[in-house]
């Protein structure tokens, strides 16, 4: 185990450009709520908002290996799905809002003083329905992801899978997310990214032993080959998804 520094920063998804989700802890979709979308919103943004929070945003499918080519059959069919094509995600966003309100406002009452039987079966109550509705809405957005990829060859759809799987991380560099990691790991890479941008920032010189292990993790196969991915064909994959995802 390498022996680092800590520091911290943050990220957020945008539902009309070069998406990034990041969406969330575990389990990998909704922890937190993302913005819900009323049924009023333009069609693009429902669709677009719909594909991001599944793990289908451009980078994604540029870093696992989706061909720009590609693009548009994917997202024809995360379109004819009902998760988009009856917009189902308001509704469940909605119901795990309230859910999650309801928690908060039992456990407020209990802090208070509140110790009644009463309202401690209501808190355990209030959140078995609180994962309950976390789980449907998991369901959707799992469901508009199996069939947004089912042609993709099984690789590049394990790839999505794993970053999706791996988006409470999402402060990372999408590359490294290729790989599920152990929580020493994960804070690892974070430091040694940090204390690179940190030396790089203030002029100052970088550890040896923390930019070998960086390197290390930079050259490992599969990161690497996310990196050049996006670096070869970001562009491209953008411009496929934003056209694809313009509803005519």
């Amino acid at each position: 185990m390498i022996k680092l520094v800590a520091f911290a920063s943050a990220a957020a998804i945008a539902v009309t450009g070069a998406l990034r989700s990041s969406l969330s802890s575990s389990p990998a979709f909704v922890t937190p709520v993302a913005p819900m979308l009323a049924p009023s919103l333009e069609p693009d943004l429902v669709l677009r908002g719909a594909l991001a929070r599944a793990g289908l945003g451009p980078e994604e499918l540029c870093a696992a290996g989706v061909a720009p080519g590609e693009v548009a059959a994917l997202i024809s069919r995360a379109a004819g799905h009902d998760v988009v094509a009856q917009d189902r995600l308001p509704a469940a966003d909605t119901a795990l809002g309230e859910a999650r309100r309801s928690v908060r406002d039992l456990e407020a009452a209990i802090r208070g003083g509140d110790r009644e039987p009463a309202t401690l079966q209501a808190l355990d109550q209030a959140r078995q329905s609180s994962a309950a509705a976390e789980d449907a809405v998991n369901a959707h957005l799992q469901a508009l992801f199996a069939e947004a990829t089912g042609s993709l060859e099984a690789s590049v759809a394990s790839c999505l899978d794993c970053f999706r799987e791996n988006r409470a991380h999402r402060r990372l560099p999408l590359e490294f997310l290729v790989h599920t990691r152990t929580p020493a790991e994960w804070a690892d890479i974070r430091d040694c990214l940090t204390h690179e941008r940190v030396c790089t920032r203030r002029g100052d010189p970088t550890d040896p032993d923390i930019m070998s292990a960086l390197a290390a993790a930079r050259a490992d196969e599969r990161v690497a080959g996310a990196r050049a991915r996006l670096e070869a064909n970001r562009s491209a994959v953008e411009s496929a998804w934003m056209a694809a995802s313009t509803v005519q």
